[in-house]
């Protein structure tokens, strides 16, 4: 539990990975299996400890984007219908220059009047309520994958 003597840590994504390519076909909803990597960058910070009962280290937003928002800002604000994390990787420890790999079940529903303009399926992290430590960094924290690819913004629509 994260106190006024908590010690800072910087977790910060290194990749998103979607490991169910389902395709995204505009006004349904589809869910997506992803992994998501952290590393603590803290390079003179502490471990973040593990956490447990209702508290967790780490707190998820997944959202469609039309840019990467690590790098740009997004015009859209598409947040998302749901996701899960397993409460167990939610409450992992993270060593300093350490990794963890989280999963989420993330339910995406393309928006039919912006589908044309979504690029990025973006995840940001913010410290989980009852987090052990306090984010050194919260510059860091925001990690985009392309979803151009999946996206079909006319369903059951073909060409002849």
């Amino acid at each position: 539990m994260k106190t006024s003597s908590s010690l800072s840590s910087d977790p910060s994504f290194l990749a998103l990975a979607i490991t169910n390519w389902n395709p995204l076909p505009g006004g349904m909803t589809v869910t997506l299996t992803t992994s998501l990597v952290i590393y603590n960058a803290a390079s003179a910070g502490h471990d973040a400890a593990s956490v447990s009962g209702s508290d967790v280290n780490y707190d998820f937003t997944f959202r469609l984007s039309d840019v990467d928002e690590s790098t740009d800002t997004d015009s859209l604000g598409q947040g998302l219908a749901s996701h899960s994390v397993p409460s167990a990787q939610a409450q992992q420890g993270l060593s300093t220059s350490g990794f963890i790999l989280v999963d989420a079940e993330v339910e995406v529903v393309m928006p039919m009047a912006e589908c044309e303009d979504v690029a990025y399926l973006c995840v940001s992290l913010t410290e989980g309520a009852g987090a052990s430590y306090v984010d050194s960094n919260a510059g860091n924290n925001i990690f985009c994958r392309g979803v151009a690819t999946l996206k079909s913004c006319h369903p059951g629509m073909s060409l002849l």
